[in-house]
């Protein structure tokens, strides 16, 4: 099955909107991405989840996959963020 990965930047929206966020590593668990709104840098640490792509148009669930970036209500369960690089290649490392 084919799965839609997360992009290596990515524009942020909701919550991060402002904020620049770029991959700085990934395995098959979990992303490490950087968070920069020019005046401001964090790292977010989250596992990798792959769910269903959605048709919202339609209401229908499709057949392809993609990972998702976390929302804020995941932060502290499945993402966490870091104001160190260091310490966020530590959760990192634990995922």
């Amino acid at each position: 099955m084919i799965i839609t990965e997360l992009e290596l930047e990515i524009q942020g929206i909701g919550d991060m909107k402002g904020y620049t966020l770029i991959q700085l590593e990934k395995t098959d668990n979990a992303y490490i991405y950087k968070a920069d709104d020019g005046e401001n840098i964090h790292y977010e640490v989250f596992k990798r989840i792959v769910v269903h792509k959605f048709d919202w148009e339609t209401k229908t669930r499709l057949d392809t996959m993609k990972v998702t970036y976390p929302t804020t209500p995941q932060f502290g369960v499945s993402a966490w963020c870091y104001n160190s690089l260091d310490r966020a290649r530590v959760k990192f490392s634990q995922i």
